[in-house]
């Protein structure tokens, strides 16, 4: 199964799915290519590009995996202190903006409330208390001249928006 897929403006492309699968396409999708993964075995979830060149995608197990050559190769995102996946709950979507030159801040969401955040370039991931133990499935963020905003949605109609510095509000705490 391919579970995600991005395409940018230069029409490359990106497509993971489950068992770390990664496939590339170059020229809009008329042809895509197997891409060797970082040993990554855990099913694959979301697909994000900052811009043409970095791009993330993030799956099951806490797995976060970054490209800087717009996906020809990938290397997995571990906490430099245990080697060990920066969260052990399966992510379900990732959101890279790039918030200034050479910085780019993300968010990464999944299984029971699961929020991780970056603001040096995935170098290292903040978790972060989502107030809910819901799924939260899918991620929108948008770059203001002051700031960056991000919208969460999850299971049974959770809606959360968190900006930078990080805040997240409840939508729909209720959920």
């Amino acid at each position: 199964n391919l579970n995600a897929i991005y395409m940018n403006n230069a029409g490359v492309g990106i497509a993971a799915g489950d068992g770390g699968t990664i496939i590339r396409t170059v020229d809009a999708g008329v042809l895509w290519s197997i891409v060797p993964n970082p040993g990554v075995v855990a099913n694959l979830r979301s697909v994000s590009f900052a811009d043409p060149d970095r791009a993330w995608i993030v799956g099951d197990a806490g797995t976060i995996l970054n490209s800087l050559n717009q996906g020809t190769s990938w290397i997995r995102n571990l906490n430099p202190a245990n080697q060990e996946a920066w969260t052990n709950r399966d992510l379900y979507s990732i959101v890279v903006v790039l918030t200034q030159p050479g910085i780019y801040e993300g968010w990464a969401v999944g299984q029971t409330g699961e929020m991780v955040f970056t603001a040096n370039n995935g170098q290292s991931w903040i978790r972060y208390d989502a107030g809910t133990l819901q799924n939260l499935l899918a991620l929108a963020a948008q770059k203001t001249t002051s700031q960056v905003k991000a919208w969460t949605a999850g299971t049974n109609g959770f809606l959360a928006f968190q900006q930078q510095p990080l805040a997240v509000q409840g939508i729909n705490p209720s959920a």
